[in-house]
């Protein structure tokens, strides 16, 4: 077993994982970690991994973690933790293979998954012209004939709007969700709520990140609103709302757009602004109907990804559950 030692992160500190199969190679233990060895072979191989990874030992070892701004567990520490496991090794292989059955499961849907978000970036390579051409490498049968798509700016099909500061109006429950950065950066996992709307966005709005670190992530990153009257935007945000163009076909052409990307230098706070937007270049189908095609097709994709993620969720879910009631449950007493 390898554990991690230190951290800044309680979560974090004794961590570990189990070393099976190292094929004839030499293992080293690097800088913030402990290596561990049994004494007696008391644990199965492959049980241990998941032993230490249970909520009761998982406790036990944040308890005698210490430091002030960086946590710590030394090896001394450590070997203090106590430990419950099944005496009985066919239990114990037992409860290894059913949990490595699920991981097995989890790896397997998790591919599936990356599969699917490789398949929809080369489809967007294929659905889109390259930079400086105005015809894709796919299209579909019946636009074949369509010709060139059209050169436009995001200020010719779209209107324009920056969000407002909502800070002062933050609470624990609202009827509203502020779209601020962390809420787009992280998918909609961090959000607050607020009772009062400043800028209320409507269904298929493009909320779009106006301001983000050197380097960052977050700059350009677009939300497409799902429902009306549910979200309001929250200042470096700006609100799109698509007028000469499919709504969600225009999502998909300036979520990180390389043109907003080049704003940033690397060295100092990229910010954006509503000129830079409005100037943007696209390159959209003449048809309408081109346009809904491509949308339909690249939103079904999403839709299985979506779908994808959630059942990958349901079964780490379904793991952690499972964990919880093969292994001791955690005493609390100091």
């Amino acid at each position: 077993m390898v554990f991690a030692d230190a951290s800044e992160d309680l979560n974090d500190v004794g961590k570990s994982i189990e070393i099976v199969n190292l094929n004839n190679e030499k293992l080293l233990s690097g800088l913030h970690t402990l290596l561990a060895r049994q004494i007696e072979f008391k644990l199965v191989i492959g049980f241990g991994g998941y032993l230490f990874k249970s909520n009761s030992i998982r406790t036990g070892i944040k308890r005698v973690a210490h430091g002030t701004k960086v946590l710590g567990i030394s090896a001394g520490r450590l070997a203090g933790v106590d430990i419950y496991f099944p005496t009985d090794k066919k239990e114990q292989q037992k409860i290894a293979d059913c949990l490595s059955s699920l991981d097995d499961r989890i790896t397997a849907e998790t591919q599936k998954l990356d599969t699917l978000k490789t398949h929809k970036k080369g489809l967007m390579q294929q659905l889109f012209p390259a930079e400086g051409e105005t015809l894709p490498d796919r299209r579909f049968p019946e636009f074949q004939d369509a010709g060139e798509w059209g050169k436009t700016t995001i200020g010719q099909v779209a209107t324009y709007e920056n969000g407002k500061a909502h800070e002062q109006d933050i609470v624990d429950s609202g009827e509203f969700i502020v779209v601020n950065s962390k809420f787009i950066s992280t998918d909609g996992e961090v959000r607050k709520f607020t009772r009062t709307a400043f800028c209320i966005a409507n269904k298929e709005d493009i909320l779009m990140v106006l301001s983000d670190v050197p380097n960052g992530r977050a700059i350009a990153k677009c939300f497409l609103v799902d429902f009306d009257n549910l979200y309001t935007v929250n200042q470096r945000i700006c609100k799109i709302t698509a007028i000469k163009a499919v709504s969600i076909l225009l999502f998909y052409i300036l979520n990180r757009n390389s043109y907003f990307l080049e704003f940033d230098d690397g060295v100092k706070q990229t910010n954006l602004r509503k000129d830079d937007v409005l100037d943007c270049p696209v390159v959209l189908p003449k048809d309408i109907k081109e346009q809904q095609k491509i949308a339909d097709c690249l939103s079904f994709l999403d839709e299985l990804i979506t779908a994808q993620i959630q059942k990958i969720d349901t079964l780490k879910t379904h793991k952690n559950g499972l964990m919880q009631q093969l292994f001791p449950a955690v005493d609390t007493k100091e």
